[in-house]
């Protein structure tokens, strides 16, 4: 599992995580959960980054100076960074973060003061440098080879496909690209609905990929999700693709339909513009959507996903908790989420023990369904809060030995009421 390691990446201060399957971070707002998250990203998109420059190469060679490693990488790294953290002139000069793609890759970010200013560094270690520079080697042979042959035997994606598949060794990772689903998909729906209108340059990074991931999928729900199965055909699935899409009308209240410029839920014989269905329906659809796409495609991913809980009644939202894991130990995917709802550590909580039964032979899937558990032994939940010193804690939830979540932090608000409620009654006697 690979290990995030932050000094002082504002507001996280002296933290370290490490991913496992399942990731679900609970706290307070402006504690750090998005910043662990984005970091996370950022580290990723790194790998992504290496792919697309050595499929490069192939393609084109070493055309001018800037192509040149690792100028070349190092720049579009640092162009990223920015996009996601913004400029480092006013970063504190001891931010310092990296991340172990395993014990032997390493890539750490820091900053270089010079001129009174901050300059970003980000340094892949030795291991790591001499692999990309063995991979270059094999891209400049591979670009040679197609100046020899036709460019008409198409094998662009095969090539892209293959160098990202030795990376990924190199990596200690077989998944496929990350996604990130932010926050706020609410006024995002809005947003996609004006995306003639929009310039995309003024959007966020994480934002923009979101809208872009959209883009790309919603054409396939041209007729609804019922059949939305016919665009990604497999021989064998674990699932029933019917059953799951009749599961997510029946609690999303409706079908989703793309039809060009017009989209909509069909709720009974009426049909509702997206931007007219509830903020709840607009905040789930989305999930929903493109989990049930990467399960139909069964895709191994790396999922983030913020408050998935936004604007949903209770019972949605542990339908939402449950489908997550669902798709999770179908694809073997691995996941991480931020949340501020009690249901949704509640919820955590029913399946964590559904997994401890699991691993020890007893059937708990007969309760709360096939493929809808978490492993204890590969799974985070913890609690991100500052101290008064400003130092992020990180607080595991999972009781030791127990097949359990600690209660007394699940829902702490009911605790602050119940003791004001009783002090009430109080004063009244």
């Amino acid at each position: 599992m690979s290990r995030l390691i932050v000094e002082n990446l504002s507001p996280l201060h002296n933290v370290e995580f490490e991913t496992k399957q399942f990731n679900i971070l609970i706290g307070q707002q402006g504690v750090g959960k998005s910043t662990i998250c984005k970091a996370i990203y950022f580290f990723r998109l790194l790998k992504s980054n290496i792919v697309e420059y050595l499929y490069d190469i192939s393609i084109n060679g070493e055309r001018e100076k800037n192509s040149h490693f690792p100028q070349a990488l190092n720049s579009k790294n640092k162009e990223l960074f920015v996009l996601l953290f913004g400029y480092t002139w006013d970063m504190p000069e001891n931010l310092k973060f990296s991340y172990e793609y395993t014990d032997k890759i390493i890539i750490d970010v820091l900053l270089n003061k010079k001129n009174n200013k901050n300059y970003l560094e980000i340094k892949f270690n030795s291991q790591l440098l001499k692999k990309i520079r063995e991979l270059k080697g094999e891209a400049l042979n591979n670009h040679k080879k197609q100046n020899i042959y036709s460019i008409s035997l198409n094998i662009n994606n095969m090539l892209r496909e293959n160098i990202s598949k030795v990376v990924n060794s190199i990596f200690g990772d077989d998944e496929l690209p990350t996604y990130y689903i932010p926050a706020g998909r609410s006024l995002l729906t809005l947003l996609t609905n004006q995306k003639t209108r929009l310039s995309y340059d003024n959007i966020d990074l994480v934002t923009r990929y979101f809208m872009n991931l959209i883009e790309i999928f919603s054409p396939n729900f041209n007729s609804g999700i019922q059949n939305l199965a016919k665009f990604y055909p497999k021989n064998e699935r674990k699932f029933d693709p019917g059953l799951i899409a009749n599961d997510i009308i029946k609690n999303l209240k409706g079908e989703y339909f793309n039809e060009g410029q017009r989209e909509y839920l069909k709720v009974g014989d009426d049909n509702v513009l997206i931007n007219y269905i509830s903020s709840g329906q607009q905040e789930a659809l989305w999930v929903l959507n493109l989990l049930y796409v990467w399960l139909l495609k069964d895709e191994k991913n790396f999922i983030i996903i913020e408050e998935p809980e936004a604007h949903l009644y209770p019972t949605m939202q542990k339908y939402l908790l449950d489908f997550i894991c669902y798709f999770m130990n179908i694809t073997g995917s691995t996941v991480l989420i931020t949340t501020h709802s009690p249901y949704m550590l509640t919820n955590s909580n029913l399946l964590y023990y559904a997994g401890a039964l699991k691993l020890k032979n007893i059937n708990s899937e007969k309760v709360t369904g096939k493929y809808k558990y978490i492993n204890p032994e590969n799974s985070n939940i913890y609690k991100i809060s500052i101290d008064n010193k400003n130092n992020t804690i990180k607080e595991d939830l999972k009781v030791k030995d127990e097949n359990d979540i600690k209660s007394e932090l699940i829902d702490e608000v009911s605790d602050i009421i119940n003791n004001q409620y009783t002090k009430l009654i109080g004063l009244e006697s």
